[in-house]
């Protein structure tokens, strides 16, 4: 069965036949989280606690790309699909995973992938 997102038939999430298996390659998002270089770190400020008014409530301040995040095709191209609109499946392939010894923020070059070994 597919799904129709603006004018783009992508399979369902869970009914597909790309035979994927599923690794999270994802940060952990919250107070500490890699950023960008200039970007401030997230802020979290609880408002309220069960002790309070037995909700817990919290404000959370950042930038909109923070953390693991891809760009949605709307953020570069007009008209087409959002994040919440492209089914889980298209955001996965295959994969290897190679070791490049870099320092923090140091660029990983073409002659870096060619050297390295999986």
């Amino acid at each position: 069965m597919t799904v129709t997102v603006r004018g783009i038939n992508y399979q369902e999430n869970l009914h597909n036949d790309m035979g994927l298996e599923f690794y999270d390659l994802s940060h952990p998002w919250g107070l500490g989280q890699p950023c960008w270089p200039y970007f401030e770190d997230v802020k979290i400020e609880r408002l309220h606690n069960m002790a309070k008014s037995g909700v817990l409530t919290q404000r959370i301040t950042t930038v909109m790309h923070s953390g693991t995040h891809i760009d949605a095709p709307a953020h570069v191209v007009e008209g087409t699909p959002f994040m919440d609109e492209v089914p889980l499946p298209y955001f996965f392939g295959t994969g290897v995973v190679v070791s490049i010894p870099k320092g923090k923020w140091e660029v990983i070059t073409a002659e870096d992938l060619e050297k390295a070994s999986p």
